[in-house]
């Protein structure tokens, strides 16, 4: 039955349904009005929200995937509606520096209750509210590179050229460097417990891992290198000019 001629629309009825609980046809166009992502929001591909250590609401914009803004540190979530939790919610930093989450016994990161982590720039983070007031972040893959730098490195000619790359899955970080020697006569050495690199880019909370060495080809050697926070000393090889492979593992 159509309502009569002239009827305004609040006096419409509406049979509230999904996430609109309105009664009439007027509150249920301002509520969707409310709760619309905008088209700047969309553009980039996924819903934008705004980095805030407590306020920042992943839950209040339809969508299970959010692109996150800004940088700082996260140390608590709004609550989660009752109808969401239990439901996956990814969240993607976008800014260059990413931002990092500190773990609580509400806000569990990895598995892990304490602690700061940093969440890189790109990574797929997951977000499961347990209750609502309660979450579990699962770092699902991150990766990235860098250059980097060696304290104490012996050479003899040309310095090497350097690359980085590291692959995180959870607290668990893989990371490859590539020495390429500079050819010719270049040679590097390297002698255990005074060279190390000295700029890994995610620090490591463990302290002790097996670092392994290769010239590309044969195996050189694996040993118990130490991790400092952010520097890992590999163990030793004598002069050469072959290149290096240097791989290790590190929970962070």
């Amino acid at each position: 039955m159509f309502p009569p001629q002239g009827s305004s629309a609040d006096e419409i009825t509406n049979t509230p349904s999904g996430s609109i609980s309105a009664t009439n046809l007027q509150t249920a166009i301002n509520e969707l009005d409310t709760e619309k992502a905008s088209l700047t929001q969309i553009a980039g591909g996924y819903p934008a929200i705004a980095f805030h250590a407590t306020t920042m609401d992943i839950f209040a914009i339809a969508g299970t995937a959010k692109s996150i803004s800004g940088t700082g540190t996260l140390t608590a979530l709004p609550n989660c509606p009752a109808a969401l939790v239990g439901m996956p919610q990814t969240i993607i930093p976008s800014d260059a520096a990413g931002f990092s989450i500190t773990a609580s016994a509400s806000l569990v990161v990895d598995g892990a209750t304490s602690g700061t982590y940093l969440m890189p720039q790109s990574a797929n983070i997951q977000i499961i509210a347990t209750s609502t007031s309660t979450f579990k972040i699962t770092t699902i893959e991150a990766h990235g590179t860098w250059t980097p730098s060696f304290t104490s490195l012996t050479l003899g000619g040309t310095a090497p050229t350097l690359t980085g790359q590291w692959f995180k899955s959870g607290r668990l970080v893989t990371f490859n460097v590539i020495l390429t020697s500079g050819g010719g006569g270049n040679t590097t050495a390297c002698v255990a417990g005074t060279t190390f690199i000295n700029n890994v880019p995610l620090s490591a909370s463990v302290r002790s891992a097996l670092v392994a060495v290769s010239d590309h080809v044969t195996l050189v050697g694996v040993a118990g290198g130490t991790i400092n926070s952010n520097q890992v000393y590999p163990p030793a090889w004598s002069a050469t000019a072959n290149g290096k492979d240097i791989s290790w593992q590190a929970i962070i």
